[in-house]
């Protein structure tokens, strides 16, 4: 397409070579109501549509987030309760799911198949633009919140449930709290999520009128990656919705924050009644690194991350892990924001070491100034972090949806789409830096003296969860005291509506309004991905001879049927501990930058794998990534890890165990059902028993009895025997 050149109600505003993706970005806008359109044209059969709308709350009631959950609850032409579950039983997306971030909210989808895409696509579009919450007041009360009127009234809502277990988050109290002190003056300082106090103060009016004001073409974004029908794809954006609207006022904003410092701000978190609070403080430094597009500065401070925090060897996590004053330390880039930020946190800390732990924190960034970070590591963390990001492996995400992630963190505030896609450059510089004191400088500015910072501390509290719970009920008996005879008698009315609107199934009209594939739309031949056997000394090996870009994939599996459940959990344990614990080559930390100079990814897992019979076959995997020329070395990287590993390192092995147990706690906290589903597994099948085993709750608890009635001699015994069990020889 050319510049200038229009297309159904569209015109070519601008195109770019985004070479590191072979692809072209081509910037389009709808003539008559501005809506704007990137494509990032590229050979890729896994498409993606995605709309995004600029969403900035001013208050802390959720509104967008209970948009996006409701919005995909019916329209106009597919007026089916839930389209997801419906479409997820004809479909073969790869990708289906809405996001709501701090700025906006982005409804993206991904399919291989070319009807499945267009199908996907008719749907969002009409749920986005013809949504039944206009005249379905049912949905708000169903995603949003309602007073269930029965002999005790409680508040009850989809998100208001989902931002009750948000809040029980210390990750997410913190994320809040640095959020408002650093950004008091925009919208950044409001729970975008919805914090539950606030949640049921939102009326369904307001509701609306948000909706209204947001979701309108002239403040959307759609995202375009890979072989996508585009004639398609704008025909319908015209002429079933566009053509027909006309335009609106631009939504302006998000503001730039001005400079503020905040001192130490001490907020309450909830911790379980059983727990132990002397050890549960928290302390975390919230310091604004630059504007969106300051994106090298974003880059060069995630080196940073990994040489101050990215394992137990890293400079701070080893200072404050040595003196037993702490039990985890992270510093979070977090991007994606008209300015982005960063979070140093320190967790686990007693009260009265708060001041000690800041000032070994504060002295040992200083020392780095003033002597220098260790040049190897600078070296290996910047190959590392290169060959990660140039892999573009975001696991189980389509590259397409990650894209449109990145291009809006642009895009949205008035950059080039393309902006954030491509780094090749930017390491070429920072590579260059790394002797010019570049990042030492880096750590002074943004860490020590810098003028937008704060500082939080979370306090542990036993009382916070029954004191939350006394004053909502304290807000409902005053809120259903206040009401008339006639508000009551409404509100049964709106109980009585909404339970029938739940129970009454979707009729087969409405249902077969939703657009289907048939056998005809599926290609019938299978796609063969090139593989060869081969037999090396005894083993079976795969070998897939296809484009990677130079990068080097390795899988290696050890049959583990042999273990028990105890033995499963164990090598689950030791999992975590290889290639963070010395071999008898090489230290842990040497250990450490050699995987980082070497590999993109080396990680270790237990995997089930069900075989034709319905029987189950169970194994260690290991798995790295690397660049052709480093194979060889890499390979005997992992051979010398799997091999020679040592078990010896009482400290070491005790910090990672806490720090195993924190992070399945957090999960737990987070996303309990996932855990929930793995325990309902575990009953019917003998893979969910595995994965009970090794990474659900019955793995937690088997973490927790070991560090309660910790004996390192018996745990060394236990580890070495079943490191040699599996024999990796």
């Amino acid at each position: 397409m050319k510049i200038n050149e229009s297309k159904y109600g569209f015109v070519v505003k601008k195109r770019a070579e985004v070479s590191e993706l072979n692809a072209t970005m081509y910037e389009m806008e709808h003539i008559k109501t501005h809506l704007k359109l990137a494509w990032l044209k590229r050979d890729e059969e896994n498409k993606t549509f995605g709309i995004a709308f600029k969403t900035l709350p001013s208050d802390d009631s959720g509104v967008f987030h209970i948009l996006e959950h409701s919005v995909l609850c019916g329209s106009k032409k597919y007026p089916v309760k839930e389209p997801f579950v419906e479409l997820m039983k004809s479909s073969m997306s790869t990708f289906l799911n809405a996001l709501t971030f701090e700025d906006k909210t982005f409804y993206p989808i991904s399919s291989r198949n070319n009807q499945d895409f267009m199908n996907l696509t008719k749907v969002y579009l009409d749920a986005v633009f013809n949504p039944l919450i206009l005249n379905k007041k049912e949905i708000f009360l169903q995603e949003g919140w309602h007073i269930e009127a029965t002999e005790k009234p409680t508040y009850k809502g989809v998100v208001l449930n989902e931002m009750k277990g948000a809040f029980s988050s210390p990750r997410e109290i913190m994320m809040n709290a640095l959020n408002r002190a650093l950004f008091k003056d925009n919208c950044y300082q409001y729970v975008s999520g919805g914090d539950p106090e606030a949640i049921t103060g939102l009326t369904y009016e307001q509701f609306i009128q948000t909706y209204q004001k947001y979701y309108h073409p002239s403040n959307a974004f759609v995202f375009l990656d890979g072989d996508v029908p585009l004639d398609d794809v704008l025909e319908l954006l015209n002429q079933e919705y566009l053509s027909s609207m006309e335009a609106n006022l631009p939504i302006e904003g998000p503001i730039y924050q001005q400079p503020v410092q905040v001192s130490r701000r001490v907020v309450d978190y909830e911790i379980g009644e059983e727990e132990n609070a002397e050890n549960k403080y928290r302390m975390a430094w919230g310091n604004v690194i630059g504007s969106y597009q300051d994106y090298e500065k974003v880059i060069a401070m995630q080196v940073l991350s990994d040489v101050l925090c990215g394992d137990n060897q890293a400079v701070l996590n080893k200072v404050l892990l040595e003196k037993g004053l702490a039990e985890n330390v992270y510093l979070a880039i977090n991007d994606g924001e008209l300015q982005n930020w960063c979070q140093l946190e320190v967790d686990h800390i007693k009260e009265e070491n708060l001041d000690q732990v800041k000032e070994i924190v504060f002295d040992t960034l200083q020392t780095l100034i003033k002597e220098g970070i260790d040049r190897q590591q600078l070296e290996a963390t910047l190959a590392y972090l290169e060959l990660n990001l140039k892999e573009r492996n975001f696991g189980g995400y389509p590259q397409g949806i990650i894209f449109g992630f990145q291009v809006l963190e642009s895009w949205l505030y008035g950059g080039k789409p393309e902006a954030h896609l491509e780094y090749g450059k930017i390491f070429d510089d920072l590579k260059k830096k790394v002797n010019e004191g570049y990042f030492e400088n880096l750590i002074k500015e943004v860490l020590l003296e810098n003028n937008h910072s704060c500082e939080i501390v979370l306090k542990p509290s036993k009382e916070l969860g029954k004191i939350r719970r006394e004053k909502e009920e304290k807000t409902l008996t005053n809120v259903l005291n206040s009401m008339t005879d006639v508000q009551k008698q409404q509100l049964q009315i709106e109980q009585k509506q909404l339970d029938a609107f739940q129970q009454a199934p979707d009729t087969l009209e409405n249902l077969n309004t939703l657009p289907k594939l048939n056998l005809e739309d599926i290609e019938a031949k299978v796609q063969k991905i090139p593989s060869k056997l081969m037999d090396l000394e005894g083993c079976k090996v795969l070998k897939h001879p296809t484009e990677t870009n130079g990068i080097y994939y390795y899988a290696l599996y050890f049959n583990i049927d042999h273990l028990d459940l105890n033995q499963i959990s164990t090598l689950s344990f030791i999992c975590s501990l290889l290639g963070n614990v010395s071999t008898i080559k090489h230290s842990a930390k040497d250990l450490s930058t050699k995987i980082r100079l070497l590999c993109g990814t080396m990680n270790y897992s237990i995997n089930t794998y069900e075989k034709t019979n319905k029987e189950n076959q169970v194994y260690f995997k290991a798995t790295f990534s690397t660049l052709e020329e480093n194979e060889q070395e890499a390979l005997q990287l992992l051979v010398e890890i799997l091999q020679e590993s040592v078990f010896d390192q009482e400290k070491m092995i005790r910090d990672i165990l806490k720090q195993r147990i924190i992070s399945l706690k957090q999960a737990i906290t987070m996303s309990g059902h996932s855990l929930s589903m793995k325990r309902v597994l575990a009953m019917v099948s003998s893979s969910g028993v595995i994965d009970e085993y090794s990474s659900g709750i019955a793995y937690y608890k088997w973490l927790k009895e070991l560090d309660d009635h910790f004996d390192f001699v018996a745990l060394k015994q236990k580890l070495e025997s079943v490191y040699q069990n599996v024999c990796f020889l």
